[in-house]
């Protein structure tokens, strides 16, 4: 559409299906994209990266499939990303610490793999990461040792 004025939209729990618009691009104010408990499938789109109002984006409970994109780390005033129980791809980017405003990261259940990148404790807010369920390698102490400021891990598998 053209709703280029939009701040809040939230679609969450309904039985919407397919794709994830691509036009959802067009609303360069958009501060909360909240697209939760859906059946949502199919990668999250590249035209997002355009939404840099963003401050809550919340897509958990989808069907949403490859990789986790790393233009996410463009989002500088993103205080949420929730990803969580979707059959996302690949490895976490190391971008996500470009997030300077994030507080809450959730990606868990999914299918991510590799090392959890020590970038992502540079943004000086992060307090909460939910990581469990997926299927992430490497040693904590590499990892989590620049996280002071979180108060809360969850990497249960």
């Amino acid at each position: 559409g053209n709703l280029t004025n939009l701040m809040f939209l939230s679609i969450s729990n309904n039985y919407l299906n397919g794709s994830i618009p691509s036009t959802l691009s067009r609303c360069t104010n958009l501060g909360v994209l909240q697209l939760s408990f859906n059946d949502l499938s199919g990668p999250i789109p590249d035209s997002l990266k355009n939404l840099v109002s963003l401050v809550g984006f919340s897509i958990e409970k989808n069907r949403l499939t490859g990789p986790l994109p790393s233009w996410i780390g463009g989002w500088k005033n993103v205080d949420s990303i929730l990803l969580g129980s979707n059959h996302l791809t690949g490895r976490l980017p190391s971008d996500l610490g470009n997030c300077s405003s994030l507080r809450v990261l959730s990606i868990e259940d999914n299918l991510l793999t590799g090392p959890i990148p020590s970038e992502l404790c540079n943004g000086k807010l992060l307090s909460q990461l939910s990581l469990n369920d997926n299927t992430f390698t490497g040693t904590i102490t590499d990892t989590f040792q620049n996280c002071r400021q979180v108060s809360e891990i969850h990497l249960n598998g």
